[in-house]
């Protein structure tokens, strides 16, 4: 068992929020399932993920633009939309970054490339490295490790509450969870999932997740936050049913961009808001093409409309904030297949279903 003294011990001790977690968390082993490290398929451009309001919801944090709350008994807290999201120290919040939640993404693609058994992970660096687009240098090899060890740290130390309504039933559930903790051994990446967030993973949906996504350049955190709604947004069967899957409105893709200010925060100055939010989304959405994880985006109307004479030159913000981004994923793969057995599936069971309920009244 790797001594204790390696593995990151920033645990919450607020009221309900360290209670069990070391029973929930299993200690990280070299044996059993975490004996061979998972290698993410090097030729494959995209990777079922899964994700749910509470991960998608993380995936839009940054630390510096955190509004932190401190409670003597509780912690320190902060909110993003219906997610809360807590830590004992102040300090573990500010570091969450593009770095952390991109680690994240891989750890879930690896626990749902396993099978989604049991909620040790193991990832090689190397492999860690390729998906970043690093050098595999000693230079880089040294700093690669160093931010690995201070994003699992960041990880370990912190705990998740949000609800989110059921697709199928309607019906809310409150979920409240640490989302584990890691050490490197060796060559590997080692981390365990709480019980709590395992579960919760094992019951979400995927989507396709578009691996040069994690190669792009980390101080671009716009281009990241971005990139992952538009993959998500494409990625819903909902919308690929009403043809909505390439087509999201700027107030969206607004929304997922901490680092990009508030219109409210800018109008009375005066800078204007082309400088502050529509060049620096525009830099985000071209980094994306370069990058290969879009083949092309435009603006738009609602509707999929070209965009007006008058509305090509935006002037104003609220005209600005009407238009649509339409966009096409690179080399994003079919769904139409797995979306008509998905339809066919469920005909099947409401068929069965009102089989046996005709069957029980006779």
């Amino acid at each position: 068992m790797i001594s204790r003294r390696n593995i990151s011990t920033t645990f919450l001790k607020g009221r309900n929020k360290g209670r069990g977690y070391h029973a929930a968390c299993p200690d990280i082993r070299q044996g059993d399932a975490m004996q061979t490290a998972y290698s993410i398929q090097h030729t494959k451009e995209y990777m079922p993920i899964l994700q749910g309001v509470g991960t998608n919801l993380f995936a839009c944090c940054n630390g510096r633009y955190l509004d932190i709350h401190r409670d003597i008994l509780a912690g320190c807290s902060a909110r993003v939309g219906a997610l809360t999201i807590s830590a004992e120290y102040a300090e573990t919040l500010r570091k969450i970054r593009i770095s952390t939640l991109k680690l994240l993404d891989m750890l879930i693609i690896a626990f749902n490339e396993k099978g989604r058994h049991g909620a040790e992970i193991a990832l090689p660096i190397s492999e860690y490295m390729r998906l970043c687009g690093k050098e595999n240098t000693k230079p880089t090899v040294d700093k690669c490790r160093r931010v690995i060890k201070e994003d699992l740290l960041t990880l370990s130390g912190i705990y998740l509450k949000w609800s989110e309504k059921s697709r199928k039933s309607g019906a809310v559930t409150s979920y409240a969870a640490h989302i584990g903790r890691g050490t490197i051994s060796g060559g590997d990446i080692r981390f365990s999932f709480t019980g709590d967030f395992a579960e919760y993973l094992r019951g979400a949906y995927g989507m396709q997740y578009p691996l040069a996504l994690l190669s792009m350049d980390s101080r671009n955190a716009s281009a990241y936050h971005i990139g992952r709604k538009l993959a998500l947004n494409a990625g819903i069967d909902a919308n690929i049913l009403k043809r909505k899957s390439d087509c999201l409105g700027i107030p969206s893709l607004l929304s997922v961009c901490p680092n990009i200010p508030k219109y409210e925060r800018i109008k009375a100055t005066d800078r204007r808001f082309t400088d502050r939010i529509k060049e620096p989304l525009e830099n985000a959405l071209d980094s994306l093409v370069s990058a290969g994880v879009l083949a092309s985006w435009e603006y738009c109307r609602a509707g999929k409309q070209p965009l007006l004479e008058s509305e090509i030159e935006v002037a104003e913000y609220a005209t600005f904030q009407r238009l649509y981004i339409r966009y096409e994923m690179r080399n994003a793969p079919n769904q139409s297949d797995r979306i008509k057995r998905n339809i066919a599936k469920k005909k099947r069971a409401e068929r069965k279903a009102e089989h046996y309920k005709h069957f029980k009244k006779g």
